[in-house]
């Protein structure tokens, strides 16, 4: 510790996320807890700056957080978003805390690790197009500079690497996000026939909750006391809007859950017979992955990285075997084609050995795999 009680030097990692870790549900600052736990775990010096509404420090499961008060939207420079109006107070906390390496999970992060003149990894978590920037130079001039000085550049499936590769020439490699595989052991939880799960992410469309509510009155029909539960938060207006697309005799068959912490989100999964995922541009699917390691199958847009998870051992053009034993896939934006997916798998009834399988599969994104992997890049670009 330095005399203000900063961590310095010593093999330390300092990872970055987007808001205060220990209020993280997804997205990268999910990737960001878990990674730091685990590498505190194998006895690796890590640390987390962060964003938060008040600056500070915190503690996350042993691993030490910096927070950095985020702007309100009212005071942001038009065009920025809430990550980058911290660049200049993130890199002068970086400076301070001299790692030996940033693993920056949002290209304005790294851009503010580059302004501290620091070695830094970038983490690309979603598919990225030029259509992302339009509108928005000031968010472009950030990714580019980002992406131009990090000594690696990261993302979670070949369809982001791909993207990456064809729109902007980058050399990417491929590190899968990680799972806490040993959350899912061991849940005591009765399976319920017919139960689909979906995803809510607040007020926030691009999950295509409304897709799969579209889609369950074929899947009611075909398949008795079929329920459907879509997890999350949402506002009253969006939940309104989601039930009035029913039929009223099968309103009072969706469970809109509200918001969850970790451990009742894998209860569900573990007690769902199928869980969907309607989203295009997936560049991974944690909802996906985490389903499977609930030892449950899954159903996903035939897009982005879902073919991968579905994909026959390790093809690389991520062909999907039908039937998989791991879900199905359907067409994108097609409510009658995730209909008939759904009914599919469904129709299958729970096979203690497609719950292996899914749970096999699921062990190749554990982070006793994935950690290694990162620890390996930051090895070569530290």
């Amino acid at each position: 510790m330095d005399k203000d009680g900063e961590s310095a030097g010593a093999g330390l990692v300092c990872l970055t996320a987007s808001r205060t870790p220990a209020n993280a549900e997804h997205g990268s600052e999910t990737d960001v807890n878990e990674l730091a736990g685990w590498l505190h775990q194998e006895g690796r010096p890590v640390e987390i700056v962060a964003g938060g509404r008040r600056a500070g420090r915190d503690v996350t499961d042993d691993v030490p957080a910096a927070l950095l008060q985020a702007w309100e939207e009212k005071r942001r420079p038009v065009g920025l978003d809430e990550a980058s109006s911290l660049v200049a107070g993130l890199a002068f906390r970086l400076r301070r805390l001299r790692p030996d390496l940033v693993h920056a999970f949002l290209s304005a992060d790294a851009a503010a690790a580059r302004m501290a003149d620091l070695p830094y990894v970038l983490g690309i978590g979603g598919i990225v197009s030029p259509d992302t920037f339009t509108g928005r130079p000031g968010l472009w001039q950030l990714f580019v500079l980002a992406a131009e000085g990090a000594r690696g550049i990261v993302c979670p499936s070949r369809a982001a690497a791909r993207e990456l590769a064809e729109m902007f020439g980058f050399d990417v490699e491929v590190v899968p996000d990680g799972v806490e595989t040993s959350r899912f052991d061991g849940l005591r939880v009765e399976r319920q026939a017919g139960l689909v799960v979906g995803q809510l992410a607040g007020d926030d469309h691009r999950a295509r909750a409304e897709l799969l509510v579209d889609s369950f009155p074929a899947v009611a029909q075909a398949v008795p006391g079929a329920e459907l539960a879509l997890l999350g938060p949402t506002g009253e207006v969006r939940r309104r809007a989601l039930l009035d697309r029913l039929p009223e005799a099968l309103r009072s068959r969706v469970v809109l859950t509200g918001p969850l912490d970790r451990i009742r989100t894998a209860v569900w999964y573990a007690r769902a017979s199928v869980t969907c995922l309607p989203a295009v541009r997936v560049a991974f699917g944690r909802p996906l992955a985490e389903s499977l390691a609930a030892g449950t199958p899954i159903v996903g847009a035939d897009d982005g990285a879902v073919p991968e998870l579905l994909a026959d051992g390790d093809d690389p053009t991520g062909r999907v075997r039908a039937p998989s034993p791991l879900g199905a896939a359907f067409t994108a934006d097609d409510p009658v084609s995730c209909a008939r997916a759904l009914v599919t798998v469904l129709g299958d009834g729970h096979d203690p050995s497609r719950a292996e399988a899914c749970r096999g599969r699921a062990a190749r994104y554990d982070w006793s795999v994935v950690g290694p992997l990162l620890v390996d890049l930051y090895g070569r670009a530290g």
